[in-house]
């Protein structure tokens, strides 16, 4: 599987989601997309993967990350409540 193609195909959706142009998304350079996203609104958690690819979120979790909000789900499985360690 072409993991990279892939990632450009989901961040494509997302811009066409957000009503932008997911072809201009796909003939970006990696550095360039995120000022892309940013610029067509994409919320902090779109924006946290995208600026996190290549650098602190390997492929295939970028690809789950993508998938995910493309589907509309939430960007985490489960959240953890805290009482401020009280």
């Amino acid at each position: 599987m072409d993991t990279h193609g892939a990632i450009l195909d989901e961040l494509s959706r997302a811009a066409e989601r957000l009503g932008g142009d997911g072809e201009r998304i796909r003939a970006l350079q990696r550095d360039e997309i995120y000022g892309a996203m940013d610029d067509l609104g994409a919320d902090r958690h779109l924006l946290a993967t995208v600026g996190s690819w290549g650098d602190t979120l390997d492929d295939d979790l970028v690809l789950k990350s993508l998938r995910r909000w493309n589907r509309g789900e939430p960007p985490f499985d489960y959240l953890i409540a805290t009482t401020g360690g009280r």
